[in-house]
């Protein structure tokens, strides 16, 4: 045996047992659970935003809004003459806003986040509290409000998702200095949502409310409120806010731990006459609380 065959059947013997251990060692790997997400060193703990989203070109965003569609039209004429009229408008424009936003996802334009949400918002805004006023004066009304949102939730997931994922990119609530004044910018769109201003014997800042457009604080609560917006840490500006008596900051959403501004809110003020009743906001996530 020359000295050339014998170094080929060590390396013939030698590729035969690492592939062995190969196969061997696929056989002992356990399989991956089923909707696992692979460990990729990293031990931050997962969350539906951190999952890929999948490609929004696939998904129909107004399939369940065109069905209701055709069911509406085909039942209108049992419907009181004005509620045919509304409810296929109502749905028109859900389906015009959704289709909107699906396209700006899509494109993955520089403005996705800031458009997608408006469209979300003014959908929940138009499907609000004085739209199931409207609907209450109808006997049918309420179960036609009742499938035009249902469809809409469903429709509209695979957005509020994607929206909730680009959300969770954002930076939690900060104070900016601008000028003289303290500004909490909007996560949606980065522009100013709340800005407080410091005067001669208080602080002032804006709202999204349309019947108390402004809040004032004077005293002792300024002092105090001066003090941590110069700080700079807008955590201690909201908790401070929170409590009891002191106002709050309507911009804030709790759930979300975002700031929104008047654009990216679906605020419903109710009114009575020339009584106003309440007020509630909305966030593009769907986060509703009552505010002054």
């Amino acid at each position: 045996m020359t000295f050339l065959t014998t170094v080929g059947m060590i390396a013939t013997g030698l590729t035969l047992a690492l592939l062995g251990l190969g196969i061997w060692r696929r056989i002992r790997r356990p399989s991956p659970t089923p909707g696992a997400v692979p460990n990729n060193g990293s031990s931050k703990t997962s969350s539906p935003g951190d999952s890929p989203f999948p490609d929004l070109s696939s998904v129909e965003p107004t399939a369940s809004l065109k069905k209701l569609q055709k069911k509406v039209a085909a039942r209108s004429s049992s419907l009181p003459a004005e509620l045919a009229k509304a409810l296929p408008e109502r749905i028109n424009d859900l389906i015009m806003a959704l289709t909107e936003a699906h396209g700006v996802l899509s494109a993955g334009t520089a403005d996705k986040l800031n458009v997608a949400a408006k469209k979300i918002v003014y959908c929940r805004w138009i499907t609000g509290h004085e739209w199931w006023r409207y609907l209450a004066n109808f006997g049918p009304g309420a179960d036609a409000g009742k499938e035009i949102n249902e469809a809409f939730a469903k429709d509209a997931r695979p957005l509020v998702n994607e929206i909730a994922r680009l959300l969770a990119l954002q930076p939690a609530p900060n104070l900016v200095r601008k000028d003289e004044d303290y500004v909490l910018p909007c996560a949606a769109c980065g522009e100013s949502a709340v800005t407080y201003r410091l005067r001669k014997d208080g602080v002032q800042a804006n709202s999204i409310s349309s019947v108390f457009p402004t809040t004032y604080w004077k005293g002792e609560e300024a002092q105090r409120l001066v003090e941590l917006l110069a700080e700079g840490g807008a955590r201690a500006v909201l908790d401070y806010l929170a409590s009891p008596g002191r106002g709050s900051c309507d911009a804030f959403c709790p759930q979300c731990d975002r700031i929104y501004c008047r654009e990216h809110y679906a605020v419903d003020e109710i009114w009575s006459g020339s009584w106003h009743e309440a007020s509630y906001a909305t966030c593009p996530l769907g986060h509703e609380r009552e505010f002054k």
